[in-house]
This record gives structure tokens, sequence and C-alpha cells, in this order.
């Protein structure tokens, strides 16, 4: 599990989504965690996804709360993309999609060795 920087809502603040998180969040979104590669959040379930992967940080968040401050954000300039990044990068960084997903989206973590037995393993997948 990896712990993602995430400085939009507060100052050295870090999302992650271990198991029970990842359960907590299925629940909350009505979809399951594999589906979320497949069909990207709406504006609710990113809020929901904030609250959830936040909530280590011992403030009393609400999605609501999220809501206001993502209003804040675009205002500033924020892209939507700028704001999920954070919560894809935490959900890919949980383990839950693999080690290829986790190699795109962690590049800097990965050595060329390990690159390319991904590569191999995804051309075999192919075929």
């Amino acid at each position: 599990m990896k712990r993602v920087k995430c400085d939009l809502f507060g100052e050295n603040e870090y999302v992650f989504f271990n198991v029970m998180r990842l359960m907590q969040l299925e629940k909350a979104i009505g979809c399951k965690i594999a589906d979320v590669l497949a069909n990207p959040f709406g504006l609710g379930d990113m809020m929901l996804a904030y609250e959830i992967g936040l909530k280590h940080e011992g403030k009393k968040r609400t999605a609501a709360w999220y809501a206001e401050k993502c209003d804040e954000l675009f205002e500033e300039g924020v892209s939507l993309d700028e704001l999920m990044s954070p919560i894809m990068k935490a959900l890919i960084g949980s383990g839950v999609f693999g080690p290829q997903a986790y190699a795109i989206a962690f590049p800097e973590e990965v050595s060329e060795e390990e690159k390319e037995e991904l590569k191999a393993k995804a051309e075999l997948e192919k075929n």
C-alpha cells in the first residue's frame, strides 16, 4: 500500500487505501473497485474517496467539506484531472490493480529489469 502525497486540502497530507478502506469505498460508491479503472469516478464518488482516503489525517471532513474545497480549487484554476490524480494513484498504489498498473502509475519505483519482466508478461497475455 502506497501513501500518495496530496497537498490539495492541507499541507503534508497523504492519501491511501488499504483493504478496509477499499471495502468502505466500494460500499460508499456502489461500485466494485475492480470496475473503477473502466468506469471513472463522478464528482460525488471523488468526494467520498477523499473522505475515506484521507480520514487518517485526524480531521472531521465530510464529502460536503471536500466539495466546498473543490469549488475553491476550481476557482483557483485546479483542473478535475489534478483533483482526481491523487485518488487514482492511491487506488493503484494499494496494489489491487496489479504490478503493471503500479508500474505505469509509479515508473520511478520500477527497475529496468522489472519493466522488462512486466513487458514480457503483457506480451504473453496478449497471445
